[in-house]
């Protein structure tokens, strides 16, 4: 059970982080520790926050006390008073796509192992709640950020504002990368290549592209033309058609994409999806249509996060979520903690095909579906 509560920082120890009503109760812990210890508060601030070197035998001591009476140094109270507060925020757009749930709990544990707490922000891509996070996250003196590049309102609303504010902030995810930020981002345009391939060796000519509209999503935006670029590849050996089908992030509205889809009587054979997400709503509308997946259709999905659970299991190109978080959590503190400037890099996130049952051999020229030949 994950020990982050949204819209509250978690501890190190798996608390939650509550600002305290007075000041003097931190620091009445301190002078326990440094009593247990037989050293000054000086000397127990100094090993708890690494400022300045202390002997080996000190050391032990205060760490030993530390225990002994299980202090926990309050990290709101510290943001308060205007120190290093020991948090980073993380803000992501929704927690319903298990994507992101799966990339926080590698972040929380990245960040537990140096003492961070992490500040869950979910901004359901509204204007109002970027701003109220910017304003409760600016006075909570935050150490770092890490933002989805993939939420347009994010990037243009509030890296600038951490940035002036010399809050360090590292860039996840699909989207595209802001120069002035290091950024680890997937490689869409490779696994598109890979996903167009594999579609075209198992005898596909006609697919469509399902998911967000691509001009009010950059993660989409990018895939759809990462499918366009790579069927332009394929030329002239193999020549393949892409239409397209748009809904939102959920189920539900990919689910009626489809359906819409079969009614249009247009021909296909394939579908690539947004995600995994989206592939569910696709496979289950086609299922109670009465066609038969892959056999009437082939279905590929994007992230696997969902794609081993579907009957039948989606073929998907997968991420390495837990690498992903590591690395950005990685590059975060070091930013973090380094007293130099470093130049802000980009990183690719390679994405793998994983063949499950969703796809199979496709005609040269596929027949059209007709709403007529649905069962009633």
């Amino acid at each position: 059970m994950s020990n982050v509560i949204p819209g509250i920082a978690a501890n190190s120890a798996g608390g939650a982080c509550f600002p305290l009503g007075r000041k003097e109760f931190e620091m009445a812990n301190i002078r326990q520790v440094a009593r247990e210890a037989g050293v000054s508060i000086a000397t127990v601030s100094a090993v708890m926050n690494n400022t300045k070197a202390v002997s080996p035998e000190l050391t032990k001591r205060v760490l030993q006390a530390i225990e002994k009476l299980d202090y926990r140094p309050n990290l709101l109270a510290k943001a308060l008073l205007g120190k290093n507060s020991g948090l980073i925020a993380f803000l992501v757009p929704s927690m319903t796509n298990p994507f992101y749930p799966d990339l926080l709990e590698a972040v929380e544990h990245a960040a537990s192992e140096r003492n961070y707490g992490v500040f869950i922000c979910t901004t359901h891509r509204q204007v109002d709640r970027v701003d109220y996070y910017r304003e409760r996250l600016l006075g909570m003196n935050i150490d770092g950020a890490m933002v989805t590049l993939s939420s347009e309102i994010v990037k243009s609303q509030l890296v600038q504002d951490f940035l002036s504010h010399g809050i360090k902030v590292v860039g996840i995810t699909g989207g595209r990368v802001m120069p002035e930020i290091d950024c680890y981002v997937l490689d869409d345009e490779t696994s598109t290549q890979t996903v167009c391939s594999y579609l075209s060796g198992l005898g596909h000519r006609e697919v469509v592209y399902l998911g967000p509209d691509p001009a009010k999503s950059t993660t989409s935006s990018l895939r759809y033309k990462g499918i366009q670029n790579a069927i332009k590849g394929l030329l002239p050996t193999v020549k393949m058609e892409l239409a397209t089908s748009f809904c939102t992030y959920s189920e539900g509205s990919a689910y009626q994409a489809a359906i819409s889809l079969l009614a249009s009587g247009r021909s296909f054979s394939a579908i690539i999806c947004y995600n995994d997400q989206v592939a569910v709503g696709v496979v289950n509308a086609l299922k109670d249509q009465g066609l038969d997946v892959p056999d009437d259709v082939s279905v590929i999905g994007f992230d696997d996060t969902v794609a081993s659970y579907t009957r039948p299991a989606l073929t998907t190109m997968a991420v390495d979520r837990k690498g992903l978080a590591e690395a950005a959590s990685t590059r975060l503190f070091t930013l973090i903690e380094s007293s130099n400037g470093i130049e802000p890099t980009v990183v690719k996130i390679p994405m793998s095909l994983v063949v499950r049952g969703s796809t199979a051999a496709g005609p040269y020229r596929s027949r059209p579906v007709r709403p007529a030949e649905m069962p009633g």
